[in-house]
């Protein structure tokens, strides 16, 4: 969708659940990103087997409410042009621990992630002129070889009328082999059909992992 003029977002997402196959760990991992366990500022690396790569930040969204508690987890960066080289549309996770000693990784694997997606404010000098300005997500799940073996295709994030949204929506992936050692949030870019074709300015991806 056409985005025209500076754009600066902030997205913020909320990881309400990741459930392990038997054979690996049964069950289900939450995560939240709420105080004492976490304090506003904190630089955040991993959370037991729960990787973020690059290490995120956790905040305190002042626009919207979260899924549950009152943190949030984002990215560090910023999109500075069009084709955001830094990254900062994205968020990367993947399950499981280094080897001490090796360059080796211990993968933890899953069979279902789930997270949920808002917004606490996104400035955008996009008007809703013969466009909504709306901005889609897409959550995937890879496997150990990097290959793509779950998808949530595209999933509505917000639109001109929407801005800013609670962090309540909804974005799962799913796979009944059990396969999955990581995952990839995006937004805006790397959609499956919703790409934003034109934007400029500063933009900024934040995530609340709350499982």
């Amino acid at each position: 969708m056409p985005h025209n003029g500076a754009v600066r977002a902030w997205v913020l997402c909320a990881l309400a659940g990741m459930a392990f196959p038997a054979g690996a760990r049964a069950g289900t991992v939450t995560l939240d990103f709420d105080a004492p366990d976490f304090l506003n500022g904190d630089t955040i690396p991993a959370v037991g087997d729960i990787n973020f790569l690059p290490a995120a930040r956790v905040f305190t969204p002042t626009h919207v409410s979260t899924f549950s508690g009152a943190q949030a987890l984002r990215v560090n960066g910023v999109c500075a042009t069009p084709a955001c080289t830094s990254g900062a549309y994205r968020m990367v996770i993947r399950f499981g621990q280094s080897l001490p000693g090796t360059n080796g990784w211990l993968n933890t694997p899953a069979d279902s992630v789930s997270m949920r997606i808002g917004a606490d404010a996104i400035n955008t000098s996009c008007f809703p002129e013969g466009t909504s300005c709306a901005i889609w997500a897409r959550l995937t799940g890879y496997d150990a070889q990097g290959g793509i073996v779950a998808d949530s295709q595209d999933v509505f994030l917000l639109d001109a009328l929407s801005n800013p949204t609670p962090i309540t929506r909804d974005i799962h992936v799913n796979d009944p082999y059990g396969r999955i050692v990581g995952i990839i949030l995006v937004y805006g870019k790397d959609t499956f059909s919703h790409d934003t074709t034109r934007s400029s300015g500063s933009k900024r991806m934040s995530a609340d992992a709350r499982p």
